[in-house]
């Protein structure tokens, strides 16, 4: 990439000495986000890792900081009102600078890591590189998985990979992503079923941490990513690509009931019959998500969200608008919202709702919803197959980042596991820096660089 010159200041495609860098920058980032949970496990303290994490942040924000702002990047007005109102409700309950920041900084991080793809402009070499490690990062996940599976003989729920060390959704949510970036490669750039038999092996994510809601929520997204196709194509080609997504799908359906039959909760050994066995475990998730003990505390994510739902406006006025603070969720600091009975189940609009209170859950939602919108609005690949696969990809991101903030979790608000490829992809496809690469149907050089993502 070349480096500095400036014919004019306001040029949006101006290069500086920093440019040549962000690659190596997010290449760090993404190689320790993702080897998180290996690296805690190894020994190193905790507060170690997380500084280290940052470290790459903080550099790609001085960075844009060396950059300059030429042109605002799509979202940042609802990501600076988000932040802004985090700082409010901070306020209003003495929480101070340092919980509204804490409370907010993931949502940061990962905006700061499409902003500085947004505005950059990087070589299909780098390119290739970053969708290279993407890749090869997201496969590690599955051989750690079989490691612990196959070799060590252990289904340990706080394992998540290589990817963290402390359990929690991510062990359903990323194989989900996975699924939804990697499908789009069998349906545009190459029929092959080894594309749709990948996107299935990240379920083994899942089996290991011993998470349930992948045996649901993967065919769910499956089939939606086939029916979304079929309806955008309407064509005989996507008819036949389906139909193998079909086959590839009832082809696997042996493994996924081994696996329903081996977690606890939704197994039944009693009964033999296969629709009995479905019908099972249909009947407890369904108990589990709408859970409540006899004392009328919430203990499922459908229970709890209609407690938030049908509480929340019984409060006061100053709750509503500014929730019990972003310290609120805090560990000791739930006595807050204790008038809620809510011992599991907050997902991440609840989050919003019960820290910063509905304004700033609306915001957070209206960011999200504007850089899809954002997408859309930009002309599609269509002399690319390679990005037509990653532009459908990252339309079944939004999906997956949606459903998890809405139905299963806060992970996506709290954490850069999912944010940073996400927000990657997606800037990507919609900068103008890149935009040469993207639509005149160039792809990342694979001479030297052999990537499906």
């Amino acid at each position: 990439m070349t480096t500095p010159v400036i014919a004019r200041a306001d040029a949006l495609n101006v290069h500086v000495m920093t440019d040549r860098a962000l690659p190596t920058m997010l290449t760090v980032l993404l190689l320790l986000v993702y080897a998180q949970g290996y690296i805690e496990r190894m020994g190193v303290p905790p507060h170690l890792v997380k500084i280290a994490l940052e470290m790459p942040i903080f550099l790609i924000i001085v960075h844009l900081t060396n950059r300059g702002v030429h042109r605002f990047p799509p979202g940042s007005v609802l990501v600076a009102l988000y932040v802004l109102w985090t700082v409010v409700a901070a306020i209003y309950h003495g929480d101070g600078m340092l919980a509204a920041l804490l409370y907010c900084r993931y949502v940061i991080y990962a905006y700061v890591v499409f902003a500085a793809v947004w505005s950059t402009p990087l070589t299909e070499t780098a390119i290739a590189i970053l969708n290279t490690t993407v890749t090869l990062l997201f496969m590690i996940q599955i051989v750690a998985s079989a490691h612990e599976v196959f070799v060590r003989g252990e289904r340990i729920e706080a394992h998540v990979g290589a990817l963290y060390a402390k359990g929690g959704a991510l062990a359903t949510e990323f194989p989900l992503l996975a699924m939804g970036l990697t499908v789009p490669f069998y349906l545009y750039y190459r029929r092959n079923p080894l594309f749709l038999v990948l996107s299935w092996a990240f379920s083994l994510v899942g089996y290991a941490s011993g998470k349930r809601a992948m045996y649901f929520l993967g065919p769910f997204l499956y089939v939606l990513i086939f029916g979304w196709y079929l309806v955008r194509e309407r064509s005989s080609e996507s008819v036949k690509r389906a139909v193998g997504g079909g086959l590839i799908f009832v082809s696997l359906i042996p493994v996924l009931l081994v696996g329903v039959s081996k977690s606890h909760g939704i197994s039944d050994s009693r009964s033999e019959g296969l629709l009995d066995r479905v019908a099972y475990a249909l009947d407890a998730a369904l108990e589990y998500t709408t859970a409540e003990k006899q004392a009328g505390r919430t203990t499922g994510r459908t229970s709890t969200g209609r407690r938030v739902l049908s509480s929340i406006w019984n409060e006061e006025a100053e709750t509503i608008v500014f929730g019990w603070g972003p310290a609120a969720m805090r560990d000791g600091e739930a006595q807050r919202y204790e008038a809620l009975m809510i011992t599991y189940g907050i997902c991440g609009w609840a989050r919003d709702v019960i820290c910063i209170g509905w304004p700033g859950m609306l915001i957070y939602f209206l960011f999200h919803l504007r850089m899809f919108i954002y997408l859309r609005s930009c002309a599609p690949p269509r002399h690319s197959p390679y990005w037509m696969a990653v532009r459908f990809g990252a339309e079944i991101a939004f999906l997956v980042m949606l459903m998890s903030h809405i139905a299963y979790s806060s992970s996506v608000a709290t954490g850069g596991q999912l944010g940073y490829v996400y927000f990657y992809v997606l800037a990507l496809l919609t900068s103008p820096q890149q935009r040469q690469a993207v639509q005149s149907g160039s792809q990342p050089d694979h001479r030297n660089y052999r990537s499906t993502f």
